[in-house]
């Protein structure tokens, strides 16, 4: 009978460490999401321009600001090498 109440004593108190572990590991992640969300906010408040770059290739899925006409593309991202600046009016 003792060895059946420490067992389940043990047992309690692991799973109470698990669930406080879990507990901390989510607020942790919301708090990084909220860093995100503020810098992202911040970044667009710089004013009314946007970063472009002047070499992109073709890449389904992406969109990217073309510098030497600062309009929009569909369907590309910037090279590796493209040299960035912005696009103002945005």
């Amino acid at each position: 009978m003792k060895k059946i109440l420490i067992s389940v004593a043990v047992v309690s108190i692991a799973a109470v460490a698990a669930f406080n572990l879990n507990l901390n590991a989510q607020k942790h992640s919301d708090s990084l999401l909220s860093l995100a969300n503020t810098e992202a906010l911040a970044n667009g408040e710089s004013g009314n321009s946007v970063k472009c770059y002047d070499k992109i290739h073709q890449s389904p899925g992406h969109v990217v600001v073309y510098c030497p006409s600062c309009s929009i593309i569909e369907g590309c991202e910037p090279d590796f090498l493209s040299y960035s600046s912005t696009c103002a009016d945005y």
